[in-house]
């Protein structure tokens, strides 16, 4: 099956691909694909941002493990989590919206 696939990474334009027999396993592929996505992004960023600091000498790998995130920085952290897994299980939530 040749699916033309773009536009924005977290929607795609018109219907969902279909490449599985069981529905159910597509949308899990979905969710899974999605999380991959996700955790690359963040891998290669983390990655550098680590050898930036470590080659420009400004901060030492145990300052990472022993950092303990304010209030508000808690906060925006379960924000960003929350949305996270509205995208993870954004297919989900499509199916729930067709039944409704």
């Amino acid at each position: 099956m040749a699916e033309k696939f773009g536009g924005d990474p977290i929607k795609a334009a018109g219907r969902q691909p279909a490449f599985f027999d069981d529905p159910a396993i597509d949308r899990l592929m979905h969710m899974f694909m999605a999380l991959a996505e996700e955790v690359a992004v963040v891998t290669e960023r983390l990655d550098t941002h680590e050898h930036l600091l470590a080659e420009k000498g400004l901060i030492a790998l145990e300052e990472f493990q022993s950092y303990e995130p304010s209030l508000s920085d808690q906060q925006a952290r379960l924000a960003n989590h929350r949305a996270f897994v509205a995208r993870l299980l954004d297919i989900i939530q499509q199916e729930i919206n067709k039944a409704v």
